[in-house]
């Protein structure tokens, strides 16, 4: 058990230093920006979001009462964590924290204090959806209702 854990630490201590020399770049097509990692320029990961500005009409309407919307989502823009993905050889090695923690600086420094995404898993080496649930709380998210397959989740800062 001990060398185990001595293995594990060893393994993470090697790979936090990767994540220390990962170049992030940012791409912005009109209202989506884009960061992705690259450790040693191998894409290592990426994380996607939307601004949405009509954010009740096209992603609650259905799910939401406009009240209950507005009293979530007081400004009328939204950013959307869309898609974040991680190269299998790289999970648990601190790459999605970074993406999540980087992105949302990015946006929060453009003005945007709210966020929305729909934690739900993709393919089948992904986190499954409780596990999605925890991580994104580490960044401020709470579940705004739980659909059983999917969580919708969001923050306002």
């Amino acid at each position: 058990m001990e060398l185990r854990k001595f293995i594990t630490t060893t393994i993470r201590e090697y790979l936090n230093e990767n994540v220390n020399n990962i170049t992030f770049k940012k791409s912005v097509d009109e209202d989506r920006t884009t960061l992705t990692a690259y450790i040693n320029n191998n894409k290592v990961g990426s994380l996607s979001m939307e601004i949405l500005f009509d954010a009740y009409q096209y992603e609650f309407e259905d799910v939401f009462d406009e009240d209950t919307f507005n009293e979530m989502y007081p400004d009328s823009e939204i950013v959307k964590i869309e898609h974040i993905d991680v190269d299998d050889n790289y999970k648990n090695s601190g790459i999605g924290s970074q993406l999540m923690k980087r992105g949302m600086e990015l946006m929060k420094k453009n003005g945007y204090n709210q966020f929305y995404l729909n934690a739900s898993p993709m393919g089948f080496k992904g986190l499954g959806t409780m596990d999605l649930v925890e991580f994104y709380k580490k960044f401020g998210f709470k579940e705004l209702l739980n659909q059983g397959h999917n969580v919708l989740m969001g923050v306002v800062f």
